[in-house]
């Protein structure tokens, strides 16, 4: 008798030393998806926002291994730039498409660093539509923060404008690599992650709203600043 193949329709990671426990892959399907390693840039597929008041805010791939894509500020205090995936022009307003679900997942990563650990402020995560996602904060968000003045990176989230934060989750240095990521269980608990190591749960105020994955930084004093993005990935259960 020969041999006999079994068509299995995905495999799993199972290793709860990862965030990625419980992630499926193997066939197309299985999740809601954007990832990139940022080997190009297109800005209209993102809705760009920028403050300048001196100086010159950029968006610009840099001759770097691995691809990565480099957000430079104005040099005025709170100058800065923000990118959202979504939309067909720097000032559209659509594109939100991902939203924690009762028995789905979603696991976001990226890598970063600033040239600046502290006099800067920035967010990493997902968000509604909003043109001020750092100095404003819009009503519904999970993400990665970092405030003006120290170099601490927080952890948050919020739901119709009613916030849950766990501060102080590391202290950040100048121009160092740093993987962060959150996996978010259902509309019950995230777990956010900092080298692959859990550093923080959170498991209440988990928005249910429609956001977009999104990036920021505003310069916190009078030198622009620099935000270099090496990958971001973005997956959610359907």
């Amino acid at each position: 008798m020969g041999n006999v193949l079994t068509r299995t329709t995905y495999w799993e990671v199972t290793d709860s030393s990862t965030m990625w426990d419980g992630f499926k892959y193997g066939i197309p399907g299985l999740y809601n998806f954007y990832d990139t390693d940022f080997h190009d840039w297109v800005a209209d597929e993102w809705t760009v926002t920028e403050v300048q008041t001196t100086g010159t805010v950029t968006q610009t791939l840099l001759d770097a291994a691995n691809g990565v894509l480099r957000l430079t500020t104005g040099s005025t205090e709170n100058d800065g730039v923000q990118i959202q995936l979504g939309g067909t022009g720097d000032g559209e307003t659509t594109g939100e498409g991902f939203a924690p679900v009762a028995g789905k997942n979603i696991y976001f990563e990226t890598r970063f660093r600033t040239d600046d650990a502290t006099q800067n402020d920035f967010f990493f995560g997902l968000h509604v539509e909003d043109t001020t996602i750092i100095a404003g904060r819009g009503a519904d968000y999970i993400g990665f923060r970092k405030d003006d003045g120290d170099a601490l990176l927080d952890v948050e989230c919020a739901n119709t404008s009613t916030a849950t934060e766990a501060t102080s989750v590391t202290t950040l240095g100048a121009s160092t690599f740093y993987k962060i990521g959150f996996k978010v269980t259902g509309t019950t608990s995230i777990d956010f992650w900092l080298d692959d190591q859990l550093v923080r749960t959170i498991s209440t105020n988990i928005p249910t709203a429609l956001m977009k994955l999104s990036f920021g930084i505003l310069t916190g004093d009078g030198s622009a600043n620099q935000l270099d993005l090496d990958y971001a990935w973005i997956y959610q259960e359907v």
